[in-house]
């Protein structure tokens, strides 16, 4: 992982966006429950835990990103995704009003999520054909940490100031991936390898 992280830039970059990304992704999974417990819904355990299967409707849809990722569109559908991953905690955002806005937030928010994560695994792999197992390896780790990000923060900003606060944190991390991949795609001596992304 040391070595990727020092002398790949695309894989700094991809890690990076992972990163951020997953930290999104659990915002909205570790802090849902919070707000949807609360009024005026008032739901129960296994109510929520309906929820799993809107964002399981996303990840199915995401299966299209691998076929445009062979296609060698990795990098627009980077870009795409970021922006409808931003998009969709304005749907999420709605959760007090409306739990049919949620279910596209939901949908929208993981297919977003899919999307990008199969991007990011086909141009980590297609640049180190011989070293996959270990650079997706590493990769998973970035994967790994935003998510605990997500969870910590998420709980920690609904207790302080409410789910509207979340959703705004949830979106920034977001924008913090939209950020980096609009950097290395602008920079492509930086980001060699990355012509396409």
């Amino acid at each position: 992982m040391g070595l990727l992280l020092t002398t790949d830039r695309m894989f700094r970059s991809r890690a990076a966006i992972a990163f951020f990304v997953f930290a999104s992704f659990g915002t909205l999974w570790s802090g849902l429950a919070l707000p949807l417990a609360a009024e005026p819904w008032q739901l129960t355990p296994a109510q929520i835990g309906l929820f799993g299967f809107a964002g399981l409707a996303g990840a199915f849809g995401a299966a299209r990103a691998g076929r445009w990722a062979d296609r060698g569109y990795a990098g627009p559908v980077t870009a795409w995704s970021l922006v409808a991953l931003i998009s969709s905690w304005a749907f999420i955002a709605q959760t007090g009003q409306s739990l049919w806005l949620l279910c596209a937030g939901v949908i929208l928010l993981d297919f977003a999520v899919q999307a990008v994560h199969v991007s990011n695994q086909h141009l980590i792999t297609t640049a180190r054909p011989q070293q996959t197992s270990r650079a997706i390896g590493a990769y998973m780790a970035f994967y790994s940490l935003g998510s605990a990000l997500g969870a910590v923060t998420a709980t920690w900003t609904y207790t302080a100031a409410g789910w509207a606060a979340a959703c705004l944190l949830g979106a920034g991390y977001a924008t913090a991936a939209l950020a980096i991949r609009q950097l290395c795609s602008r920079d492509v001596p930086k980001c060699r390898g990355m012509k396409k992304a």
